[in-house]
């Protein structure tokens, strides 16, 4: 397979180190293509996550279910984003969240057991850790304040968000209702 195959998530980690094409090749070796149709799952509740995806295209959400049994929005992904649990990653504990597909979608993936082989075979691929926690602190978004104040913080820095998801997963997503998110958009469009 030649390193083009994987060009998007080979220049996702170039950004954060200088590897050889020998250690892009041993990387690429451990990764492995998935494709999904929307609604199907990375991961679901009680599993415990042990693989890391990028998104080559589509989109996807993770949530959590409340103890009313209804679906809280905790993140949304688009292409190029890394997408796992961390907290079940790195504890190796059973997930609270689902991560689902919600369009068809395409994601290469790396088990954890690979990353640390490749760690073991070069101390590059040591930062691949650290790309891993930036990349899903980066995507966590909290925003606080006024409704109005969140979607704004949302339109500042994830403005592809609002494009790529229905308007219920937004309000889900800043923790507002989807009735407070259409008078927020009319307040400020």
């Amino acid at each position: 397979m030649s390193l083009k195959n994987r060009s998007s998530i080979l220049n996702a980690i170039q950004q954060f180190g200088n590897f050889s094409n020998d250690e892009l090749h041993a990387f690429q070796n451990k990764c492995f293509d998935l494709q999904l149709q929307k609604n199907d799952f990375l991961l679901e509740e009680n599993q415990v996550s042990q693989t890391v995806y990028f998104i080559e295209n589509g989109t996807f959400r993770s949530y959590f279910l409340n103890k009313e049994n209804e679906e809280n929005t905790t993140g949304l992904f688009i292409g190029k984003d890394w997408v796992f649990d961390m907290q079940s990653f790195t504890s190796q504990k059973p997930s609270r969240n689902f991560i689902q597909a919600t369009e068809n979608s395409s994601v290469i993936g790396i088990h954890m057991e690979s990353v640390h082989e490749l760690i073991t075979q070069s101390q590059q691929f040591f930062a691949l850790g650290k790309i891993l926690e930036l990349n899903a602190s980066e995507n966590l978004f909290n925003p606080q304040g006024t409704p109005e104040e969140k979607y704004k913080s949302l339109l500042q820095k994830k403005p592809a968000l609002i494009l790529k998801f229905p308007l219920k997963f937004i309000a889900s997503y800043l923790g507002i209702t989807p009735e407070t998110l259409s008078r927020v958009r009319k307040r400020i469009n």
